[in-house]
């Protein structure tokens, strides 16, 4: 095959044109690889899968479900803001804990580790980081309930799913930093930062970018910020069909708290058909 003449773009960047007028990179389009920005991938018609929202416009789009919780004071919310970019501002009640208080957004149980490629990526903000639980990930219960959450009765992390992965900031427990989690058929993984860059705290009303890459084992890697944070095998079931989520609830009984999402992008191999 003839190499492609390599130009350059407007962007600084080293492209090839093939001779079929294709656009190609060396380094291909792959996503979460340490130390570079996050990119987004695209549905195509026979290799990948995916969804991408910027949630433009002004309503939430049908593939997504509002979760609320049960309390019937000031209730949850979850709508696109005017915000630039557009951005779903996920507010949740005001009641205590995750079963009265939680609110959220959930897509469909589309996804599976075996397809191969399977990756989560969004880019959040948390308005307020006091008093607060959020999630979001990959999760195969669609239902008003955290995946994830730090309990105060037993001061210990609780996984409502019996298979998901994604990332957790509670500040219940004293805990001041966002947490890589996953659960296996009801078991908890355990993260592997094998000398990876810590995870960091968020700042608030500060935008930060994650991405989880599963393989088709179900083994996960988790990247904040294009930074790659550590490795997690068996974090979800391969098998098990997965949506991704995104929930907040109040641990301050009276109290909103907010889960700003400007987009989402999840994506994974088509399946064969055999």
């Amino acid at each position: 095959m003839k190499k492609p003449p390599v130009r350059k773009s407007i962007h600084g960047r080293h492209l090839g044109i093939l001779d079929d007028e294709k656009l190609a990179s060396a380094g291909g389009f792959i996503s979460g690889w340490p130390d570079k920005d996050v990119q987004v991938v695209m549905p195509g018609s026979n290799k990948h899968a995916a969804i991408w929202d910027d949630f433009m416009g002004d309503l939430l789009a049908d593939e997504w479900a509002p979760q609320d919780g049960t309390d019937t004071g000031a209730k949850a919310t979850q709508a696109i803001t005017a915000y630039t970019n557009g951005v779903v501002s996920v507010a949740s009640n005001t009641a205590l804990g995750d079963s009265g208080g939680v609110s959220g957004i959930t897509g469909e149980l589309n996804w599976k580790a075996n397809q191969g490629g399977l990756r989560f990526a969004a880019r959040v903000k948390l308005p307020a980081i006091t008093a607060v639980n959020a999630f979001l990930g990959l999760t195969d219960a669609k239902a008003a309930e955290p995946p994830f959450f730090e309990d105060s009765g037993t001061a210990t992390r609780v996984s409502n799913a019996t298979d998901g992965v994604g990332f957790l900031f509670s500040t219940q427990n004293s805990k001041t930093l966002w947490q890589a989690v996953g659960v296996s058929n009801n078991t908890d993984g355990t993260l592997d930062t094998g000398g990876a860059r810590p995870l960091a705290a968020p700042v608030a009303n500060v935008y930060e970018t994650f991405e989880i890459l599963l393989d088709t084992g179900g083994d996960a890697d988790f990247y904040q910020n294009g930074k790659h944070v550590g490795s997690m095998p068996d974090a979800a079931r391969p098998t098990i069909a997965l949506a991704p989520a995104f929930m907040v609830y109040s641990l301050t009984a009276g109290t909103q708290r907010i889960l700003d999402v400007d987009w989402v992008n999840v994506s994974a191999n088509r399946d064969t058909g055999t």
